[in-house]
């Protein structure tokens, strides 16, 4: 098998610089560490986390956390969301075999759960961490930790966040300039969720005024019951576009739209948001912002290595991306 100086010798670099790259990354040159970890790779290497350990004193292991909430916030189409969890688990994965550390999972249904946890690890990545009782308790067990998701409201935590109001804003911004002016907005959950909130909020604003709101069940049956509502308004020439809060709840809009004979994008736009492959067979793509939530828990595993090795916590947001799909292509009453 081959060892540290292998990878050394085959890349150009000092065994120093190998070492550099799986315990220290953020002292070493991108594309030096990108070289190092494509060689090893080759070579088989792995680095001795076992020893890594011994010589920082810890156990050698992250906690990939998953708090089983409960509540009212849940829907049967929630099962679609996990073509995002798979992103979000590939990322993290490899994000943690590039560190000194092994990465071990762990799901609770109880805070007090928590306690066990600070002889175990030495940091815990806190999956989808939304409420400030979660945050407070992973930040109470004492040990390096960052919580992840949407934790835009979460000041004063180790966090790493999405920024739902950027997706929002940039939805409406974007259909404000392809010349859409009577757009409404579906969404549901907006007493128990910060994310759709911050959604409709910078809709809002991007669209530049203060765009009717649809409440319903999130999901593909809320939409479709939404559409019914919206389609006589549509023929009515009193709605031109629709924003859904996700990609789901868009789903429904454009199937109950279409059962009303409502043509997508011709009389009426429906976007959503989430980046689902939710559209996959459909003639064109449902326009949606991408929250990059692979990116995000990559970013996440790097600053809890960082907060482990050098004490420094994360505070960190990372901007979304607009898809925009048939969006750019005006309705057909526009001149």
């Amino acid at each position: 098998m081959a060892n540290r100086d292998d990878v050394a010798r085959r890349a150009g670099v000092s065994g120093a610089t190998v070492s550099r790259v799986f315990n220290h990354p953020d002292r070493v040159e991108t594309g030096t560490a990108e070289l190092v970890r494509r060689v090893a790779s080759e070579l088989g290497y792995r680095p001795d986390k076992n020893a890594g350990a011994l010589r920082r004193r810890g156990t050698g292991v992250l906690i990939f956390l998953e708090y089983r909430k409960g509540g009212t916030y849940s829907w049967p189409d929630m099962r679609f969301f996990n073509w995002l969890y798979a992103d979000i688990l590939r990322a993290v994965v490899q994000a943690v075999s590039e560190s000194s550390f092994r990465l071990e999972m762990r799901s609770i249904g109880s805070l007090k759960h928590l306690r066990t946890l600070a002889g175990e690890c030495d940091g815990i990545l806190a999956f989808n961490t939304e409420e400030r009782e979660y945050a407070s308790a992973v930040a109470g067990t004492g040990i390096p930790y960052v919580c992840a998701h949407h934790t835009e409201t979460l000041t004063g935590f180790s966090r790493c966040s999405t920024d739902n109001f950027a997706g929002g804003r940039l939805l409406g911004e974007a259909f404000y300039a392809a010349g859409y002016r009577n757009a409404v907005y579906v969404s549901g959950h907006l007493k128990e969720v910060e994310a759709h909130r911050q959604r409709l909020k910078g809709f809002r604003e991007g669209f530049g005024g203060e765009v009717p709101l649809i409440e319903t069940p999130v999901g593909i049956d809320g939409g479709m019951a939404a559409a019914a509502v919206i389609a006589p308004e549509v023929r009515a020439g009193r709605i031109d576009a629709v924003c859904g809060v996700n990609d789901l709840t868009a789903l429904g809009i454009l199937r109950g739209l279409g059962e009303c004979n409502i043509r997508v994008p011709e009389e009426c736009l429906v976007a959503g948001y989430d980046n689902l492959p939710v559209d996959l067979g459909l003639s064109r793509r449902i326009p949606s912002v991408d929250l990059r939530l692979g990116a995000l828990y990559r970013r996440a595993v790097q600053g809890l290595v960082d907060f482990i090795l050098r004490g420094q916590s994360l505070d960190f947001t990372l901007a979304p991306l607009l898809v925009p799909g048939p969006l750019l292509d005006p309705p057909e009453s526009s001149s």
